[in-house]
């Protein structure tokens, strides 16, 4: 049987990428300050402005990143991404 826990946190996670794209098409100045603000590399700030703001597939980003890598590498980059925002979504729940 699988913990509540376990859903609750891909379930919001897959929240948090739900919103990622609802903003990324209506407001992209707040994807912008979400970059700036989590300070990330230039690698993982390319492959969000890619995914949630030029609505990019992720076979697609490989190829369209300035520093290459592997599609492996995109879907580390892109889950630890949202693990850092799901963390803090974490710790302000806890902390209010």
């Amino acid at each position: 049987m699988v913990k509540v826990d376990v859903v609750s946190s891909k379930l919001i996670r897959l929240i948090i990428t739900g919103l990622l794209h609802f903003s990324g098409k209506v407001c992209p100045v707040f994807i912008y300050a979400l970059i700036t603000e989590l300070k990330l590399d230039k690698r993982t700030e390319e492959i969000v402005i890619l995914r949630y703001i030029n609505n990019e597939k992720f076979e697609a980003i490989p190829d369209l990143l300035k520093s290459r890598c592997e599609l492996r590498q995109v879907f580390k980059l892109h889950q630890q991404f949202i693990n850092n925002l799901y963390h803090l979504v974490i710790t302000y729940k806890i902390k209010s």
